[in-house]
């Protein structure tokens, strides 16, 4: 995950934890993206997932919402997700 600076803070400085993120991950259409993107999540009892498919059936974007409760955390879930095979983007 970049480290973005704001008048010489981090991000780290600047979030409070913890807190409720949404991760949007676009991947290829295919049942072992979706499976993936969802093991990132495993262990959680909070998150919520949103799916949709795009028009011509080839990608996939998903929604997950979750509370994080450290920096490590919120970037150990990043980590993981830009290791997704079939990842087009993710924010």
């Amino acid at each position: 995950m970049q480290n973005i600076e704001n008048n010489g803070k981090t991000l780290k400085d600047l979030q409070k934890f913890p807190d409720v993120f949404t991760f949007k991950i676009m991947g290829e259409n295919t049942n072992n993206f979706l499976a993936d993107a969802r093991k990132v999540f495993d262990g959680r009892s909070d998150v919520n997932f949103a799916e949709n498919i795009s028009r011509t059936g080839k990608y996939i974007s998903i929604s997950a919402t979750t509370e994080v409760w450290t920096y490590e955390e919120l970037e150990s879930l990043y980590t993981a997700i830009s290791k997704l095979e079939g990842l087009k983007f993710y924010v």
